[in-house]
């Protein structure tokens, strides 16, 4: 017997290889044009029928702000950065002075002591701002220069992070959300595939349900039984009736 299935569950199994691959949800929603949480509601259904599987990997999406699409565009380096350099350079320095080398206000330079300090490439010592260390090598870029460099390489933009990537760059995703250059959120990559009892049912047969967009006789016919004045089953003349109709349309004033 042919299964007969709502719109959105056949678009999804009809575009799920039956040798039970995964595929993922925006993959077909790209195919179909259907949204993805429509998809994704069919996959629950089929998934609760036991005709697919679905596995679900969370991961992490950075989008870059305008801030920080003005500072990749400007291909400049970040101000703590240059701070680390001035200082391995020149030494110790009120944070005046220092404004001043990087041509910047000393609020502005302030804000960046955060990053300087957070990144251990400096402390406050005296009233002045000492170097720690050394900074990275020129072409040595630290994480959130990495991940700049990748928001500017994306073509919309993003980044989307699995879990060993997010835990690499969860200090620099912070850092970049401080400075409001990027937002980040937590996502989920949806992925179906077709278990033995969907492919059975698949080789079997089924069909997609055809949605009624207008009145047809039968709907016409139900509409008059119930409606017309007269009728056997005139819902007016029963006033404890009580249905419940998910398709039918009608227009009209109930006097």
């Amino acid at each position: 017997m042919r299964e007969t299935l709502p719109p959105n569950e056949f678009a999804l199994l009809t575009h799920l290889p039956e040798g039970g691959e995964l595929r993922l949800l925006r993959e077909v929603a790209g195919e179909t044009g259907l949204d993805q949480s429509l998809l994704a509601a069919a996959a629950q259904e089929l998934e609760a029928k036991g005709w697919i599987r679905i596995e679900e990997q969370p991961f992490i999406e950075v989008a870059l702000q305008e801030a920080g699409r003005l500072f990749v565009d400007s291909g400049g380096k970040l101000p703590e950065i240059r701070m680390a350099e001035i200082l391995a350079a020149e030494g110790p320095l009120p944070l005046p002075e220092l404004a001043e080398k990087l041509s910047i206000d000393a609020s502005s330079a302030g804000k960046s002591l955060r990053f300087l300090f957070s990144k251990g490439l400096g402390k406050k010592e005296k009233g002045r701002i000492v170097p720690i260390g050394k900074p990275a090598k020129a072409g040595t870029p630290d994480d959130e220069e990495v991940l700049l460099e990748r928001l500017r390489e994306s073509a919309d933009g993003c980044v989307r992070l699995d879990a060993a990537e997010a835990e690499r760059f969860q200090e620099a995703i912070g850092r970049l959300r401080a400075r409001d250059f990027a937002r980040s959120r937590d996502r989920v990559r949806r992925s179906a595939a077709v278990t033995p009892e969907g492919a059975r049912t698949i080789r079997e047969g089924i069909e997609e349900a055809k949605e009624r967009t207008q009145l047809d006789p039968e709907l016409l016919a139900e509409f008059e039984r119930l409606c017309r004045p007269g009728s056997a089953d005139f819902i007016l003349d029963h006033p404890d009736y009580t249905a419940l109709f998910t398709y039918s349309v009608f227009a009209g004033t109930v006097r």
